[in-house]
Formats: structure tokens, sequence, C-alpha cells
């Protein structure tokens, strides 16, 4: 007697699945892959800085490191808060940039199947789409923007601000 697979979990073996950090931010779910996100904080004590962009809300100290807070909803032109002691910080890594960016809420992770990305449209704002790979609609939940990784972090909008 032989062990085959089904042609259905052969298939199954040999999707590719991305797994991401889903958060909110403006009421809207964004995304970015998990191997970018070094920890998640509590909203830290920020140093204001002067004649910045508008999109930097200050620096933070955390264990030694001193690290750019970013508020991407300036940046993806969303609308805008001020900060809640209740907002949380994903602090990002990734193409020798390390930074803070505020979120609403972190909600969980999600495994997404590379096939089922679909690419930005027309109808999502240029802003938005400048820093993402693409879009999955997720059943019950909506639409989850994803970070391109290389956007986010070699942005010349956001690279000038941090140096």
């Amino acid at each position: 007697m032989g062990y085959g697979f089904s042609s259905e979990a052969q298939s199954n073996r040999d999707t590719k699945f991305t797994r991401y950090s889903v958060f909110s931010l403006a009421d809207k779910l964004f995304a970015i892959e998990l191997s970018y996100v070094k920890e998640v904080i509590k909203f830290p004590h920020i140093t204001a800085l002067p004649n910045v962009e508008a999109n930097i809300i200050g620096i933070f100290n955390l264990r030694g490191t001193i690290i750019p807070l970013i508020d991407l909803r300036h940046t993806l032109g969303l609308a805008i808060r001020e900060q809640k002691e209740s907002d949380m910080v994903l602090l990002l890594e990734g193409y020798k940039v390390l930074m803070g960016v505020i979120v609403e809420r972190v909600l969980d992770f999600a495994n997404i199947e590379d096939i089922k990305i679909q690419i930005p449209s027309r109808s999502i704002s240029p802003r938005i789409a400048n820093y993402i790979r693409g879009f999955y609609e997720k059943e019950g939940t909506g639409t989850i923007f994803l970070f391109d990784p290389e956007k986010l972090f070699t942005s010349s909008e956001l690279l000038k601000t941090l140096q």
C-alpha cells in the first residue's frame, strides 16, 4: 500500500504563506511582515524635536537606544489625531533602519497566502499605494493593506526625516 498525497494536499504543501503582524491605523487595517517587527511596546515618553517633518513625533529611549517615532497617518494621508496613552508602538527594523511606528491597536498575526494578495488598484489612495505591495480581503474583517518593507524603509520621504 503506497502513501501518496492528494493533489489538494500537494498544492497546500506548495502554497507559500507569509506571516504578518496586523494593526489598525485611522480605522484601516494594515500589516507588515512579521520578520520586520522587532517588538511591540506601550506608548513611550517622547522627546519632541524642533524643525522636523510632521510625520516625526519625536524620539524615545529604549534600553539605551534612541529611536525616532513616526506617525504614518501623515505619510499615508490618513486622518490625523492626537496620540493616546492607549496607542502602541511597533518597533520596526529593516534595511539598516530602526524606527517606532504609532498604531492604535495591534490586532493579531495572519498567515496570508501570497497568491491571494491583490495588487493596489486605482480605488486606493495614491499615498497609501506608494507604500504597500498589495492588499488582502479577509472575510469578516475587510481589507488589510500590506506594507512593502522596501518601500517603507527606503522611502525618501521617511529617510530624510530619520537622518
